[in-house]
């Protein structure tokens, strides 16, 4: 009556289990150690906050050349920079190293963040893995169960 199968099953749960408790630790001291980092907390603090620089390199932007507002929009857009700034008029160029700060300030939140959503998915995969090995396990181990109470204790079922 899928004694082994049960016994495998209830193996497998326990190693699930044990690997994602240690899965729990890792992930969670990377997202600490990113909150910690990036000046500014967690994934949605730090979405927050690479709004508000977006806004800012916008308003930076308003009213500039138009190399100023491309090498922005571009920087924005695909998240790298030009190795060779713009050739720019020399009244723009203190809104424009404030823009390239903010740009660069931007990319390092974006990767904090991808890095914190990585691990948040990474422990939302093992979870969904481990509920569904469970639900398994709990059948075939009832089943087992069940069987074994049947046959051996209320001897309902002639063992076969």
């Amino acid at each position: 009556y899928w004694a082994g199968l049960a016994l495998f099953s209830l193996i497998f749960l326990v190693i699930s289990g044990v690997t994602g408790r240690l899965l729990a630790l890792w992930q969670t001291h990377m997202i600490a150690r990113e909150a910690n980092t990036n000046g500014v907390g967690i994934v949605r603090a730090v979405e927050e906050r690479i709004l508000e620089l977006e806004y800012t390199i916008e308003r930076l932007c308003a009213g500039k050349s138009e190399l100023f507002k491309k090498y922005c929009m571009q920087a924005l857009g695909s998240g790298n920079f030009q190795s060779k700034f713009p050739a720019i008029p020399v009244s723009e160029r203190p809104d424009f190293q404030q823009a390239h700060d903010t740009l660069v300030t931007r990319a390092d939140l974006l990767q904090s963040c991808q890095r914190q959503q990585r691990a948040r998915m990474i422990m939302r995969v093992w979870r969904t893995a481990h509920i569904t090995l469970a639900c398994i396990a709990l059948l075939v181990i009832s089943y087992h169960g069940v069987m074994e109470l049947l046959t051996n204790v209320f001897h309902i079922i002639a063992a076969g």
